[in-house]
């Protein structure tokens, strides 16, 4: 009897052994394949924000581009409106001194 207990003994011991080795490798297994699961989805966020990003400042540039061209637009209308006020000044002033280029004298 006491021989097999013995022998029971030790197959429960080596059993026990075996079990612990094998949640030992199932638990490293799963801790490397979590973080390779962590750094794929990283991977894929920094990949995802880094296009959005993108994205955005192609909008942004696109947009202060026709804020420029239509402040350059309103800006040349501007110009074109004072040129055209100073020449009116102008042929109105030369009208007045009944056609005469006044000269002044230094």
């Amino acid at each position: 009897m006491e021989k097999h207990t013995a022998a029971a003994r030790r197959d429960l011991e080596e059993a026990k052994a075996v079990a612990e080795r094998a949640c030992a490798n199932w638990n490293r297994c799963s801790v490397r394949t979590w973080k390779k699961t962590q750094l794929k989805a990283a991977e894929a966020f920094d990949s995802s924000a880094a296009q959005t990003t993108d994205r955005h400042l192609v909008r942004l540039v696109e947009e202060s581009r026709n804020i420029a061209r239509e402040t350059t637009a309103h800006m040349d209308a501007k110009s074109a409106e004072a040129l055209a006020a100073v020449e009116r000044a102008a042929r109105q002033a030369f009208a007045n001194s009944g056609g005469r280029a006044t000269r002044t004298r230094r």
